[in-house]
């Protein structure tokens, strides 16, 4: 018993980490749940209604919206992440309810007048030709939908460390202000409707929305 006291001490240190990261886990899980919730509300998710998940990275709040709304759209570049948005449909049975759609550098290639809100949470300040996404995204949007952009300020420790290339000078290292998202998107033929400061953590989420008569 002695000589396999250390074994058991390892393999009861393995399974102590791996309850740590499955706590972590279900606490990532519930937040993005609660989030949902709140995204629900503030864009109107519901039976009859078309939502569009820009840079919708692994299809988590896509999937999501899928089970409030009737259709989503979920954009990405990246052919991965596209795999993985329709495993994230399959698992939850919902590939019926999402169309996973490839974007591009300069439009969401979204359908004309298909969507009553957008969602682009954390990529915003990714995008190298914003001009061209935010066009795209009024030509999508019914007249009256919203669209959230759900993003960070700059963090200058992080562009040390990840800085994003190829997007306008004015993003600063990483993240993105919300007075310049307003401005894009203003300039776009966008309403501003609300800053919610702070949204989750130290995000913020902006809304604006397609006037009525467009």
């Amino acid at each position: 018993m002695k000589r396999r006291g250390g074994i058991l001490i390892a393999t009861t240190g393995v399974g102590a980490a791996a309850a740590v990261g499955a706590l972590a886990f279900g606490i990532a899980q519930r937040r993005a749940e609660e989030e949902a919730e709140r995204l629900a509300l503030l864009l109107g998710w519901g039976p009859g209604t078309t939502f569009a998940d820009v840079g919708a990275g692994a299809g988590s709040f896509a999937v999501r919206a899928a089970q409030r709304t009737d259709r989503v759209y979920a954009t990405e570049v990246e052919e991965s992440k596209r795999r993985k948005i329709e495993r994230a449909a399959r698992r939850s049975k919902l590939s019926n309810n999402v169309s996973v759609i490839a974007a591009g550098e300069h439009s969401a290639n979204l359908p004309d007048d298909s969507c009553d809100s957008v969602l682009i949470r954390g990529a915003y300040h990714h995008f190298p030709d914003p001009a061209g996404i935010n066009g795209s995204l009024f030509r999508a949007l019914r007249p009256g939908g919203s669209v959230a952009v759900v993003d960070f300020r700059p963090r200058f420790w992080l562009g040390l460390f990840v800085p994003v290339r190829g997007v306008p000078a004015n993003r600063g290292r990483h993240g993105i202000d919300p007075a310049i998202v307003r401005e894009e998107f203003e300039a776009s033929g966008f309403q501003f409707v609300q800053l919610i400061d702070p949204w989750v953590g130290d995000r913020y989420a902006l809304v604006l929305r397609k006037p009525v008569s467009a």
